[in-house]
């Protein structure tokens, strides 16, 4: 795993991770920049969270069919 994230993560655009620990460990482990790691904490859902995520997404990305946007969700652990 480690041999295709050094391959495949310095040509991503951005590498989101969940803490400041995580994104150290990728500068370290993998020679990123930290210019190109964004850190975005896990929510904690609330009635704030709740309705915003009931809105209406308006954003350019997803009006532009000239590119892909690829969004990836997981948790790193065995599933059943």
């Amino acid at each position: 795993m480690k041999f295709l994230m050094r391959v495949f993560y310095p040509k991503a655009h951005r590498v989101v991770a969940v803490s400041n620990g995580v994104a150290i460990s990728l500068m370290s482990e993998l020679n990123l920049p930290s210019t190109s790691i964004d850190v975005i904490y896990n929510p904690i859902v609330n009635n704030q969270m709740l309705a915003l995520s009931a809105e209406k997404i308006c954003h350019p990305w997803l009006n532009d069919d000239s590119h892909a946007l690829v969004v990836s969700v997981g948790r790193l652990i065995p599933a059943k």
